[in-house]
C-alpha cells in the first residue's frame, strides 16, 4: 500500500516477520500466565527504576552541522568556546571596564575644561 501510514507499515512488517516464524518456536510458560506479582509496590518501583537506568544509554551529543558558511571546524569550536568563562576572559572584561572608565573620565575632564570658554559651544565633542 503506497499510502499507508508509519504505524500501518510497522504493523505489516511485524505481521510478515511473525508469519515467517514457525508456530513451534513461539511458546509461552503456562506457569507465568494468570499469576499476580505479589511484591510490594516499593520493590516494583525500584525494579522499574533499575530497569530504566540500565536500559538508558548515554550517547554523546553530536552538534548539528549548520550550513551557509558556518560549518568550518574552527568556527564551530569558536562557537563552543563563546560561553566558556575562564580567567583570561574575566581579566579581559575587567581591563575593558577600566579602559571605558578612563575614557569617560577623560571625556568629562575635556568637557569641564571647555565649559569656561565662550566659543566652547561651537566645538564638536570627540568620542
Amino acid at each position: 500500500n503506497p499510502y499507508e501510514t508509519k504505524t500501518q507499515h510497522r504493523e505489516t512488517v511485524v505481521h510478515t516477520l511473525l508469519d515467517k516464524l514457525q508456530p513451534e518456536m513461539i511458546t509461552l510458560d503456562p506457569s507465568v500466565i494468570g499469576n499476580v506479582d505479589r511484591a510490594p509496590k516499593e520493590v516494583i518501583e525500584e525494579d522499574r527504576k533499575l530497569m530504566a537506568e540500565t536500559n538508558r544509554t548515554e550517547k554523546p551529543v553530536k552538534e548539528k552541522r549548520k550550513t551557509r558558511g558556518r560549518s568550518s571546524l574552527a568556527k564551530r569550536l569558536l562557537r563552543k568556546q563563546q560561553n566558556v568563562v575562564d580567567a583570561k576572559r574575566i581579566e579581559l572584561q575587567q581591563r575593558l571596564e577600566k579602559e571605558e572608565e578612563a575614557r569617560l573620565r577623560r571625556k568629562q575632564q575635556r568637557k569641564e575644561e571647555n565649559e569656561g570658554t565662550a566659543l566652547a559651544r561651537f566645538f564638536k565633542e570627540k568620542q
